[in-house]
């Protein structure tokens, strides 16, 4: 074999070869790892970096590739084919809260991220982890226990996630440790016959301080509330240095095993892991069925608003209506809904907890409803509810309903698109180096029929209007834009259109001094997700552009119909007033 084939040759253009997937646990070393696979495979054959997306559509979506890489969620359900060679690392818990927090202070400012990382000292913060949710702080916890779960476990406490992490951890192939990544890469070049390779050190954090530079207190007080994972992550390293051992005395009693290069007679005979996992998952799976029953779902149809159901358009409003029956007084329960294509492919989800709700039902029949504007393609998509306790249904379950509803989408409202979603493209063009500017007139396509479906934006006479803060009332940092998560109720009777050539109706702010004076008076636009009718309310995102000088300001949030009016100009009281800490 000549020595160029050693750089360029790669064992997945042979079929039937074993793809990897790399669960990316953030400030594991993971970066560095997935550089490695790019030197050794090829960057054409790995995903982009992955993020937040769930285990089982990211094997729909990137079935293609032969690996798989990124910070994927795992749900109640989700297993780890057989035919994946999977493969994570972990890092000394204390020093990736430290890596984690100092990355998020220092080296990633366009961002979005929680505030309180980059204005709050050590001391404030490490006390304020006291009171979160182990998931928010546990990290490397939070991520792996979903894995050795059942889909079926409930009510789950720390030491029932503890446990189920750890069976996680055996159904990897490969579990490594962040500081001997050399020798994890060296059992993996091992395990596929890859040529050793230096493994690139990146996105290391910088301005960071060491566990050493802790003092006793802050170091205790870290490690109590993290001890749960310092204990997942002892045993994982147990794990790793007896497969080290067995590399080693693999390689030693069989030296062809650790042959330098991998040669095209040797390709569908590489050494194979021990399977860990259960078998690969199943297309056409039965949608589950299950939880408590304490209070269920009786019934769920989805309907347009124009059209009706099970049959709708793309561009009309649609309902998720279900109905509830709560067989005994339930002190906190969480609706959710989930809309999946044809492959099974979650495309949107959310509940009440989500919205700001907080719902407590006494015995008897209840009716919810999720109303949004359909912005789905043509095709046919199923529904999954949901009835649990708080966020996630490992707190509680009452009941976990799949497929519960089906609708098609059979036309569109417009045909100014093609394809699976309705987006909301504008289109520019425009002249550079002294290029004569292009000659653009406005024309009408000739396939575009009138569809007597919309309105014109007629001025409001009514200005009511309720805002709800729904993100906390922290401090902003200084000169960045921020997005404050909002509940917009219109309290008329006038719909208002959240889009059109003329007199939208959108969300903005002004800037006060602490004694009243006006600092910003015309803050940056949010449109609404939709036209919101009378009575009815919407989730929205305002973007908030922070002043420049630190001190505290009151910010007025309001709407208003463009070319017309503000509403808190009309109607003081359908504005929100906060005063905002700016550091």
């Amino acid at each position: 074999m000549k020595e160029s084939r050693h750089e360029t040759f790669i064992g997945f253009d042979v079929p039937g070869s074993r793809k990897i997937f790399h669960f990316h646990i953030p400030k594991t070393g993971g970066t560095a790892i997935r550089e490695y696979l790019i030197a050794q495979a090829g960057e054409s054959q790995i995903t982009p970096l992955l993020g937040g997306i769930r285990f089982s559509d990211a094997l729909l979506q990137w079935d293609h590739k032969q690996v798989l890489s990124g910070h994927v969620v795992f749900h109640q359900g989700d297993e780890i084919p057989s035919d994946y060679y999977a493969m994570t690392f972990l890092r000394d818990p204390v020093d990736r809260f430290l890596s984690d927090l100092f990355y998020g202070k220092h080296q990633s400012p366009d961002q979005p991220r929680d505030a309180r990382l980059r204005l709050a000292d050590l001391d404030s913060y490490i006390s304020k982890i006291q009171h979160e949710r182990q998931d928010a702080v546990a990290l490397q916890l939070s991520m792996l226990y979903p894995i050795g779960a059942k889909e079926t476990d409930c009510n789950l406490g720390v030491s029932e996630k503890l446990a189920a992490a750890k069976k996680a951890i055996d159904r990897f192939d490969l579990i490594g440790i962040q500081e001997d990544l050399d020798d994890a890469t060296c059992m993996l070049a091992a395990e596929m016959e890859w040529p050793q390779k230096t493994l690139p050190w990146a996105n290391q954090t910088w301005k960071r301080i060491s566990v050493s530079d802790l003092n006793t207190a802050q170091q205790k007080l870290i490690e109590t509330v993290l001890a749960p994972e310092i204990e997942l992550y002892e045993y994982a390293r147990d794990r790793f240095r007896r497969d080290r051992r067995r590399h080693i005395t693999s390689s030693t009693s069989n030296p062809s095993i650790a042959k330098e290069h991998r040669t095209a007679d040797n390709i569908q005979t590489a050494v194979k892991p021990v399977d860990r996992r259960i078998t690969s998952i199943k297309q056409g799976r039965k949608p589950r069925n299950f939880g408590d029953k304490r209070c269920e779902v009786t019934r769920v149809i989805a309907k347009g608003s124009v059209t009706g159901a099970p049959e709708m358009l793309c561009g009309e409003p649609i309902l998720i209506e279900m109905e509830i029956a709560a067989h005994e007084v339930i002190e906190n329960v969480t609706v959710g809904i989930g809309i999946r294509d044809e492959r099974g492919a979650l495309l949107f989800g959310t509940n009440s907890r989500l919205l700001g709700d907080a719902i407590e039902l006494e015995p008897g029949r209840y009716v919810a409803n999720f109303s949004m504007l359909n912005r789905l393609g043509r095709g046919q998509y199923c529904i999954d509810v949901s009835l649990i306790k708080d966020l996630s249904h490992h707190d509680g379950c009452y009941h976990w309903f799949e497929d519960a509803a089906r609708f098609e989408i059979y036309d569109l409202v417009t045909n100014y698109f093609e394809g699976r979603f309705m987006l909301d493209p504008d289109f520019a063009l425009s002249s550079i180096d002294d290029s004569p500017e292009p000659r653009i007139d406005r024309v009408h396509v000739e396939q575009a029929g009138v569809r007597s479906f919309g309105r014109m934006n007629p001025p409001l006479s009514q200005f009511d209007a309720s805002i709800q803060l729904l993100s906390p009332k922290h401090a902003l940092p200084a000169a960045t834009d921020s997005f404050l998560q909002l509940r917009v109720k219109n309290s008329g009777l006038e719909a208002w259109s959240a889009s059109g050539y003329c007199r939208p109706v959108c969300l903005t702010y002004r800037w006060y001094s602490q004694e009243g004076d006006l600092i910003v008076p015309d803050g940056l636009r949010s449109i609404l997700p939709d036209d919101v009718a009378g009575g009815n309310s919407v989730i929205a995102p305002l973007l908030v552009r922070a002043p420049d000088e630190p001190g505290t300001y009151r910010l007025a949030i309001s709407l208003v119909q463009e070319d017309v009016a503000w509403f808190i100009e009309k109607n003081a009281a359908s504005g929100c007033l906060i005063d905002v800490e700016i550091a």
